[in-house]
């Protein structure tokens, strides 16, 4: 492999015999490694995420809201095409 190479496996997360050779002979690419696992360590110490707390989680009412909103909804969407004749039996042309 070559610098190149190594440096986008190095980047991309890739792992291979190849890539662990260059690295023991090639101090350029050392450097590289180390500088993107500084640059990771760095933004883990920088960036704090908040864990979600219960407050995230919707309110028991407000569910049981959207269940009753969206309970009949299928069947209402069903009954509108009913009524504008795009689903559902065909009427009989027999008389």
């Amino acid at each position: 492999m070559n610098c190149i190479e190594v440096t986008n496996a190095i980047w991309s997360g890739v792992s291979s015999a190849d890539l662990e050779a260059h690295l023991e002979v090639c101090t350029v690419c050392q450097k590289e490694r180390e500088t993107k696992r500084l640059l990771f360590q760095n933004m883990r110490e920088l960036v704090e995420v908040p864990k979600p707390s219960r407050s995230l989680l919707p309110d028991q009412d407000e569910i049981k809201r959207a269940v009753k909103r969206n309970r009949y909804a299928d069947w209402l969407k069903r009954l509108g095409r009913l009524s504008l004749g795009r689903e559902g039996p065909t009427p009989s042309t027999s008389e």
